[in-house]
């Protein structure tokens, strides 16, 4: 058994009305059919009839892909933010920028951007002091999340421009 939930919208409110069972078969729409075990006495299911409240079902899919939307929203906002154009990254390294590699050793003997500094993330922490405060960071990773979660480490630690550029493959050639 499955468990839902079903909540009624009236002129006075919203509210949830009880728990609900899969009934194991398709609904209307293709999802799952989902039944009320409990209702209000005398509670009215027709949206049409005048003064009745209007029943809307949540299934937890829904549920969970709005939860997974706005996590991904609030996620890019907290680990970098928007990203720089390669235009935008080959002026700042231009203007005399630090540019950081956080990935591995090995991913950074494979390819890297030239004259980066090899700082992986988990020692970013310990290593803070290779990077000098009073210039702008460029960060960079394979994909551009390590280089996010960088980002906010140097944020936190002071440093006042700190660009994540994204992965490898974004940076300017």
């Amino acid at each position: 058994m499955q468990a839902g939930f079903e909540v009624i919208r009236t002129g006075s409110g919203t509210r949830e009305i009880g728990p609900q069972r899969w009934l194991g078969v398709k609904g209307p729409h293709g999802g799952p059919a989902w039944r009320t075990l409990w209702a209000p006495r005398g509670a009215r299911t027709d949206p049409v009839a005048a003064g009745s409240p209007i029943i809307v079902t949540l299934d937890p899919w829904i549920i969970a892909a709005a939860a997974a939307a706005l996590a991904l929203v609030l996620g890019r906002r907290a680990l970098g933010g928007r990203r720089l154009s390669p235009d935008d990254i080959r002026q700042r390294i231009a203007a005399g920028a630090v540019v950081v590699d956080v990935r591995s050793p090995d991913e950074f003997r494979g390819g890297a951007y030239p004259g980066a500094l090899n700082i992986p993330l988990h020692e970013l922490s310990g290593r803070l002091g290779e990077i000098p405060r009073q210039r702008p960071v460029v960060l960079y990773c394979a994909s551009g999340a390590r280089s996010g979660v960088a980002a906010m480490l140097l944020r936190r630690a002071g440093y006042a421009e700190v660009v994540n550029a994204g992965g490898l493959h974004d940076m300017p050639r």
